[in-house]
Parts: structure tokens; C-alpha cells; sequence
């Protein structure tokens, strides 16, 4: 089963359906930008052989303040990030093993120790990052 837009833009009202979001929220850049995360997501999962669902897509940025941890300044917030389901952190031991994956497919990944269960890509650098360099970073 393929990742969605919809899927992304939606998933916080699972968890947050109190959230007050207001309807201008979500710009047409970041429609757009959560096509190209769904994409690059399902490219990711397509040459990792396996489905996985979304841990967290999209998130308004009173969602954002809802999360524990969260960044301020998350691409969450902008359609640039997805959270993926990760049991067993397979997905992180591949991207491990396979580091030039992330390379051919553009995405970024925060560092597999500070996701547990989940695996995080977004479609920009890191602000740490240079290029030449790992595609995943240390938060």
C-alpha cells in the first residue's frame, strides 16, 4: 500500500482532534511539498521492499506545540518531513547499510538512535548539513 497525501496531511487528527487549525493553514507551497515528501517516502519504501505506515506526517503547528520534543521549527510543520512506522528499526539498519540510497533518492534521515520505532525523512538538509557529507543527521 502506497503512502497518500491525503494520509499525510490528515494523520494529526488521529491523535490531535482538538487541535485548532486554522483553515489557511496549509499554503499551496506546502501542498506541493507534501507531494514531493509522500513521493520520495514511497520511492524509499518501494527499494526497501516493504509498507510502512505514517508515524507522523503534516502537522499544524498547534499540533507541533502538542508534541513532547518536537521542534520548534519542524519541517513536520511545512510538509517537508515524514515520520515512518518502524517495528524492529529495519528500515534505519537498511538506510545504515545502505547509506547511498538517501543520496539517489534526495532525502535526508535523522540518526536512527533518536527515533526508536520510527524513521524520520524530510526532503531538505539539515542546517548542519554540507555536501560530500552523510544524509543523516544528529538533531
Amino acid at each position: 500500500k502506497m503512502l497518500t497525501v491525503d494520509d499525510y496531511l490528515t494523520h494529526w487528527k488521529i491523535h490531535y482532534p482538538q487541535a485548532e487549525v486554522p483553515d489557511d493553514e496549509l499554503t499551496d507551497e506546502m501542498q506541493q511539498d507534501a507531494r514531493v515528501t509522500v513521493d520520495l517516502a514511497n520511492e524509499l519504501l518501494e527499494r526497501f521492499g516493504k509498507e510502512r505506515d505514517i508515524a507522523s506526517g503534516w502537522r499544524p503547528v498547534e499540533v507541533n506545540r502538542l508534541i513532547k520534543g518536537a521542534a520548534v521549527h519542524s519541517n513536520h510543520c511545512l510538509c517537508r518531513a515524514v515520520d515512518l512506522v518502524d517495528p524492529g528499526n529495519t528500515l534505519d539498519g537498511w538506510l545504515n547499510a545502505n547509506p547511498e540510497i538517501l543520496d539517489e533518492i534526495g532525502l535526508w534521515r535523522e540518526v536512527g538512535a533518536k527515533t526508536p520505532g520510527w524513521v524520520h525523512v524530510q526532503i531538505v538538509p539539515h542546517a548542519s548539513w554540507m555536501p560530500g557529507r552523510s544524509r543523516t543527521f544528529q538533531p
